[in-house]
């Protein structure tokens, strides 16, 4: 990994993700592609790749929010507690659900209103 092309490349790519922050009031998140149909997995994936090329996320609680913002708090829904994969808000998947809580995971934040839902969806999907 010291190789200077491997760092050049590294360089490069956490230029690429660090420009791929969009800062909106209270929250911060990646957009990849303007028209994502599955935004939770596109933020999952910007702040695995930001982690694992060492890209400082400044402010991680405001990518938290973000992400808690998808989380479906309709009791009478199937989907309770689960996270939708867009801010379409009508589909619940354990891969979003997962993109979710891996995402608070790296964030280094734990919720508990968040996990107790989330545990709750988990119940009663698998």
């Amino acid at each position: 990994l010291g190789r200077p092309d491997v760092q050049n490349v590294l360089s490069k790519l956490k230029s690429y993700i660090a420009e791929r922050i969009l800062e909106d009031g209270e929250s911060k998140h990646f957009v990849f592609d303007p028209e994502s149909k599955n935004e939770i997995a596109e933020n999952y994936y910007g702040v695995y790749l930001a982690k694992k090329v060492g890209l400082e996320l400044t402010e991680p609680k405001k990518f938290a929010s973000y992400v808690v913002t998808f989380q479906n708090f309709d009791k009478s829904s199937n989907g309770f507690g689960g996270f939708f994969t867009s801010s379409a808000r009508n589909l619940v998947t354990p891969e979003s659900s997962a993109h979710a809580a891996i995402s608070l995971h790296l964030l280094g934040g734990s919720i508990p209103e968040v996990e107790r839902y989330l545990i709750h969806y988990a119940q009663s999907t698998w």
